[in-house]
């Protein structure tokens, strides 16, 4: 009934007994019997023609043996299709497989894209944060949102970046304290000479002072050596 197809019986001798459709049955409800030769030598029987003559233009036909209960024929059913129709059918099928298709194809490429997205977004993220890290931007953190292998990397980021950070901050303590003490002894050393030089500094004083200069000068030494090796300690690791 979907393919619009003719089915008839007919007897052992190919005359029609039933047709769902007499408008088109075949010529004269009789079948060629080189047709039915043919049907007894072919397990089930198909056909591209004018069934022997039966129609006047191209038909899809198939047919089979009508058998007893001893396997003895007892006539013949056949299953036909105008050409042009069948034609309709097919090709009104074959739009409906693209149509399918198309839309298939553009609704697995909605879920691809939004799919890519959402794998390539904590990616960039992850990039841009490592940008402003590699620029001296220790505060820079990756947003961390699910539970899968990109979410693990942004927590090892955000962990790394916590250490850099803690790491800069006690640079900057230390260097802030090295700075002061490094003031310190400079400033006496500075201010002892310049009180020799000038006068400020009795006569009978500055024999004790000019002693205490070595005494700042090695201090502010013992300074710079240990920054020194702090500064090189740091640089290789």
């Amino acid at each position: 009934h979907i393919a619009g197809a003719t089915v008839f019986i007919t007897d052992p001798n190919g005359k029609m007994l039933f047709c769902t459709d007499l408008n088109l049955a075949p010529k004269d409800g009789q079948i060629p019997a080189d047709i039915l030769e043919q049907v007894h030598k072919e397990e089930v029987f198909k056909e591209v023609g004018t069934l022997g003559g039966a129609y006047k233009q191209q038909h899809y036909s198939a047919a089979a043996l009508l058998l007893d209960g001893n396997g003895v024929s007892t006539g013949y059913v056949f299953a036909t299709n105008d050409g042009s129709g069948l034609r309709t059918y097919v090709s009104n099928t074959m739009s409906s497989f693209v149509l399918s298709a198309a839309l298939v194809l553009v609704l697995s490429s909605m879920l691809a894209l939004v799919l890519t997205n959402r794998m390539i977004t904590p990616i960039r993220r992850i990039n841009t944060a490592a940008k402003k890290f590699g620029e001296g931007d220790y505060s820079a953190r990756v947003p961390v949102e699910g539970d899968n292998e990109l979410s693990q990397l942004a927590i090892t980021f955000n962990e790394m970046a916590n250490s850099f950070e803690a790491t800069d901050v006690s640079r900057r303590s230390f260097m802030g304290n090295i700075s002061h003490e490094l003031r310190t002894p400079m400033t006496s050393i500075k201010g002892f000479i310049a009180g020799t030089l000038d006068g400020p500094i009795p006569a009978d004083q500055r024999d004790r002072y000019l002693t205490i200069v070595p005494e700042e000068a090695g201090r502010a030494d013992g300074l710079f050596h240990t920054t020194a090796v702090l500064a090189q300690r740091e640089g290789g690791e």
